[in-house]
């Protein structure tokens, strides 16, 4: 498999399969112009070449293809977050397959770094690689992602989306119950399975918890390891 990078505000990591080639925390400041930055991204990926550039983040929106307009796009970012974040700048992904526009901001650094260093590389929001991967298996089913510090639900019904939202959560019984409260208002038939990819969380202390929930027991639910999540949704 080709490589692919997921940044971060303040890391990257370049994978090939599940295997993590490099893991760098980036420094204070302009990481751009930091020369050791780009010399570790350069040799995790030497001889490789790069498949995909993803950038993770809570801050994203959902647009509807019919209504975006491209002069508008920060104006749609604004409307949920307010003020654009200093040294940043808005993005934007078509998800032509959902008629949906992810809109987004990413730092100046990494506009920079792709526009000098991988012009011809697809840098998009990770949230947009998840929900296109999906939209596959999908059918009707409730997922519980964990991305970095954030919670995303993510559900479709009868292929259908019908949410996709990011969450700070402050304990694994706050992401379950919030779980449940939340596929009970949204799912009005019956999902084929609530699917969890814990990527940091034990998984065993989650099936523990699931366990002891009674409004759980009717619910399939599954568990995928962090090394699934990057075969399921992330490699290209």
């Amino acid at each position: 498999m080709t490589p692919f990078v997921l940044f971060r505000e303040t890391s990257f990591q370049v994978y090939e399969g599940v295997n993590c080639l490099c893991d760098e925390n980036l420094s204070a400041g302009e990481p751009f112009s930091n020369e050791h930055f780009i010399d570790k991204l350069k040799v995790a990926i030497s001889g490789k070449g790069i498949s995909a550039l993803y950038y993770e983040s809570s801050l994203y929106t959902l647009v509807p293809q019919s209504v975006f307009k491209l002069h508008a796009a920060e104006s749609y970012f604004k409307l949920n977050f307010g003020e654009i974040p200093a040294g940043h700048a808005i993005a934007f992904d078509q998800l032509h397959s959902l008629n949906l526009v992810v809109v987004y901001v990413i730092p100046n650094w990494l506009e920079r770094l792709k526009r000098e260093q991988f012009s011809v590389i697809p840098l998009k929001h990770v949230i947009t690689q998840i929900l296109n991967r999906i939209r596959h298996k999908a059918n009707s089913n409730f997922y519980g992602i964990e991305l970095g510090k954030n919670y995303n639900i993510i559900a479709f019904q009868e292929n259908k989306l019908l949410i996709c939202n990011a969450y700070t959560v402050s304990s694994t019984e706050d992401l379950l119950y919030y779980s449940l409260l939340t596929f009970k208002n949204v799912m009005q038939k019956n999902a084929n399975q609530l699917v969890f990819y814990p990527l940091t969380m034990n998984e065993e202390t989650l099936k523990s918890s699931v366990n002891s929930i009674n409004d759980w027991s009717n619910i399939p639910t599954s568990f995928h390891s962090s090394q699934q999540f990057i075969l399921d949704l992330l490699c290209v």
